[in-house]
């Protein structure tokens, strides 16, 4: 008995020490919160009841309550304060305001679909640095840039699922397509063949005068393109690859010359990944929280992976439709930190019937600025 509670209490301390770290109080009413907490491999404390003085005193990234608990909720002020989400069984204008005064960060009216939800927590998860852009690894192995007919060999430089740096021996224009060709040793255990934009394309400074760094960019990024990249990220999340033939470009001084061409570099690229933490990381940044929204579009949050003119597939979960409702839309416009502007395009006449009920409906979520109904929908394909 004492070997086994010694273990639990092992465990539990790394639950404690592992990030991100959430706090779950209730009075036994989300079950199925914490069945999804558990199905995200999420670290986090659940209490069926008042939370504890340690709870008070814990640095939280996130705290999901009931809304009887979360006003009741005691926890200590800091530099960063946690997400809060309560979780409503009813909806009343009295509460709202009193949710708000409380320092509750988003509200969820029951019912909601299990989808929705889920992206919303992770959404509320990583709210700095993981959720504004994509985890980005370091690989440095040999690939092929392909541009019409003719391919050349580069040096993979870095990886996320939105982007790469590449060492190549002639400049790339900025604005250019070509196809990245990743062989399976590279790219997670199966050849990976995306296409990509130019960003920006510089000289690889004085370790490799003749050769460029070129920065660039996914487009079209389908659901199970984003699967393989994630794939091939989380294959080079413990380091860099190792050269092991010729390739056409010397691999000697690959990182010198990453260094050398002034480019900012992430602070992901300095240490290991946790593999889960990218990957609910990569999937934060795929939620897109819709505000303003009418039958010609909405507002979401600012996001990295989008760049005026894209055209997007969307996801929207509603808890009246089994499968998701899909919504096509273009980024029209982007104001900066106020996000962009997604414009809706081929709506049918379901999807417009829909809009209208999401519109004039009593809101799904409501956040810390106003009432207004916010959409959760998930970014499925990008180009």
């Amino acid at each position: 008995m004492k070997e086994a509670q010694t273990t639990a209490t092992i465990r539990m301390k790394q639950v404690l020490a592992a990030t991100p770290r959430c706090l779950l109080v209730h009075d036994g009413e989300l079950a199925d919160v914490r069945a999804l907490l558990v199905s995200l491999a999420v670290p986090f404390v659940e209490r069926v009841g008042a939370e504890s003085a340690d709870d008070r005193r814990h640095p939280w990234d996130l705290v999901i309550a009931s809304a009887r608990r979360i006003l009741e909720l005691q926890i200590a002020s800091s530099p960063t304060p946690p997400a809060q989400i309560a979780i409503l069984a009813h909806d009343a204008r009295t509460l709202r305001s009193s949710l708000r005064r409380s320092g509750t960060t988003l509200m969820v009216r029951r019912p909601v679909h299990p989808a929705a939800l889920r992206a919303l927590v992770v959404h509320s998860l990583y709210r700095g640095p993981e959720k504004r852009r994509s985890a980005r690894v370091d690989v440095g192995a040999p690939v092929r840039v392909k541009m019409g007919w003719r391919a050349q060999p580069a040096v993979l430089l870095d990886l996320s699922v939105s982007g790469c740096r590449l060492l190549t021996d002639r400049p790339i224009d900025p604005g250019s397509l070509f196809r990245l060709q990743m062989p399976a040793r590279v790219a997670g255990g199966r050849p990976l063949s995306v296409e990509a934009r130019v960003v920006e394309c510089a000289p690889g400074g004085d370790q490799t005068p003749a050769r460029c760094i070129t920065t660039a960019t996914f487009t079209f990024v389908s659901a199970r393109l984003h699967a393989h990249l994630h794939a091939a990220v989380a294959a080079h999340a413990e380091g860099p690859a190792r050269f092991d033939g010729a390739t056409g470009i010397e691999p000697v001084g690959v990182a010198a010359a990453a260094e050398g061409c002034g480019a900012e570099r992430r602070e992901s690229d300095r240490h290991r990944l946790d593999r889960s933490v990218a990957s609910l990381g990569d999937e934060a940044a795929r939620v897109l929280m819709g505000r303003d929204l009418s039958r010609g579009g909405m507002r979401v949050n600012p996001n990295p992976m989008l760049v005026v003119g894209m055209k997007l597939s969307l996801a929207v979960h509603a808890e009246t439709r089994d499968a998701p409702l899909i919504l096509h839309a273009v980024v029209d416009r982007d104001d900066g930190e106020r996000g962009l502007v997604l414009r809706f395009c081929d709506l049918s006449a379901e999807l417009s019937r829909y809009l209208d009920y999401v519109i004039h409906a009593l809101p799904l979520v409501i956040d810390d600025d106003d009432d207004e109904g916010c959409l959760v929908a998930e970014l499925l394909e990008a180009g």
